[in-house]
């Protein structure tokens, strides 16, 4: 499996460190703001502002600038391409997709590194922390730099605790406080404040909102040991540090997500592709099994079809622990069947998940079945659309293995299934009736007469015998006229099965 590299969810973050590194040389908030105003910042973004004149009459009109390609843009969806090429089915499971979160998760770490570096490098400090929400409204601790050892790495800011606490009581503002004088005791981020010694105790703080699209994304603190080590061009420099912060953190969680999202609807897109493209019953039912493997935690899967109109079903694929056992059974459904989960499941307009029983066994298709009681937990999804014509039953020996993102896939999956099995067996169908007597079904006249053609042709080029048997039903006129038609349609059904089941397919005909 390809992995992404951490480089490409930081690539938007050297945009904010160059205007940051821009910010420290011109030493003032002004510098920022006059870039922005100035021409530098219209080359920059060139979609923003339009030159020339439009109103005055006679004005000279310059044409509309042609949009360019951003290249990396074109990069980023080619690596997306590619990623979602490769192992389809894999890109539609939870642990795939926790992993790519884990690693945009150390992405934003090296991202808040970089940033603190920044920081440290324009303002003195003891500590410079980043916090993220938590739990309650609080924030904790994500990364640090420090000159003492005393940072609690577990620290949270808890709303109404302590002087930092007060401030998530209402809405988060830019805050700086020269001359804090309280000897660390409201401080929570750091283990033993009492313990420092008085050149030691924090004198001076720093703090800004981390804001992105209009929210609290996260904290940004700066504290010190001398009094009166800021001033409202410090404070206007982290605040403008930490909205820049705030962009290039959340549009790194945004990218991720984005193109999880697009890998899924891609990845989807492309097994329903190959539900259609031959229309085969074996594919739709490979492809299934394939695609249940990788994108759910899966011990042991089951598929069964329900026949047209009748009250039973049978397995069409078994994989994983005992599954020569579960292969090829005939089952029966509803009252006939009401112990079995699998005729429950077929009862129900909609599937469901849950953990087996930890007291009893629960039947999955019959009472006959071996009893592995080790599987903690199943899930059961139908096949199709608004007739149920299959179940697709999973098992997991692991408990609450199965969520709603899980089921929700494979319930797409089972409609886009069904979808192509239903025209697959239409065409079947349609085949059948085109070959096929509809009472007997046997083959039709015009069938026979094609198969005769083409047995006689091979006959006479590889000088191979052919044989024609006749046969005639003694007496079937009177046995209409006597007992009625839908009793000699009944001896005809009757003959054509016996003569059905002593003649080989492909080898007697």
């Amino acid at each position: 499996m390809s992995k992404i590299n951490n480089g490409k969810v930081l690539s938007a973050v050297f945009l904010f460190a160059g205007i940051l590194i821009m910010f420290i040389d011109s030493g003032a908030a002004k510098a920022l703001g006059g870039m922005f105003a100035g021409a530098g910042f219209a080359a920059l973004f060139p979609r923003v502002f339009s030159f020339g004149h439009s109103g005055a009459k006679g004005a000279k009109r310059y044409p509309e600038p042609r949009e360019a390609p951003n290249p990396l843009q074109s990069k980023a969806e080619a690596a997306v391409e590619k990623e979602t090429a490769a192992l389809q089915g894999q890109r539609l499971g939870s642990e795939y997709r926790k992993k790519q979160r884990q690693m945009t998760e150390v992405a934003v770490d090296e991202m808040l590194d970089m940033f603190i570096s920044l920081i440290a490098g324009k303002l003195p400090y003891c500590t410079i922390a980043v916090f993220f929400p938590a739990r309650d409204g609080s924030y904790a601790l994500r990364r640090n730099v420090s000159k003492t050892r005393l940072v609690n790495q577990e620290a949270m800011i808890i709303p109404r605790r302590g002087i930092l606490g007060s401030l998530l009581t209402k809405e988060l503002q830019p805050f700086y406080e020269p001359g804090f004088t309280n000897k660390n005791a409201t401080l929570y981020y750091y283990n033993e404040p009492r313990s420092f010694e008085p050149e030691e105790s924090i004198r001076s703080i720093l703090l800004s909102p981390i804001e992105a699209v209009g929210e609290t994304r996260g904290i940004l603190l700066v504290d010190n040991t001398k009094a009166n080590a800021y001033c409202e061009d410090d404070l206007a420099f982290l605040t403008t540090a930490a909205k820049l912060l705030g962009q290039a953190v959340y549009y790194a969680y945004l990218n991720t997500e984005h193109s999880l999202d697009y890998q899924r609807l891609a990845a989807t897109s492309s097994i329903e592709k190959d539900f259609w493209k031959d229309l085969d019953f074996d594919t739709v039912m490979d492809k299934v099994c394939e695609t249940i493997r990788d994108a759910v935690p899966c011990d042991r899967l089951t598929v069964s079809l329900k026949e047209e109109d009748k009250m039973h079903a049978a397995t069409v694929r078994a994989i994983g622990d005992n599954s020569g056992w579960f292969k090829d059974i005939d089952f029966p459904l509803g009252d006939n069947n009401p112990k079995s989960l699998v005729s429950l499941a077929y009862s129900t307009d909609i599937g469901f998940y849950r953990n087996f029983h930890e007291e009893r066994y629960e039947y999955r298709y019959s009472e006959d079945e071996p009893q592995d009681r080790e599987f903690g937990s199943f899930m059961a999804v139908p096949i199709g659309i608004d007739k149920r014509i299959g179940m697709m039953f999973i098992e997991s020996r692991t408990k609450d293995a199965f969520t709603d993102f899980n089921f929700g896939l494979l319930s797409r999956l089972g409609t886009s299934a069904g979808l192509a099995l239903e025209k697959i067996f239409l065409i079947r169908k349609a085949d059948a009736m085109a070959t096929h007597d509809g009472l007997t079904g046997l083959f039709n006249r015009s069938h026979f007469q094609k198969i005769l053609t083409t047995k006689i042709a091979g006959s006479k080029r590889y000088g191979h015998p052919v044989s024609l048997v006749l046969g005639d039903i003694d007496f079937f006129k009177k046995l209409n006229d006597n007992y009625g038609h839908p009793f000699g349609d009944a001896v005809l059904k009757g003959v054509a099965q016996k003569l059905e089941s002593c003649v080989r397919i492909d080898v007697d005909t």
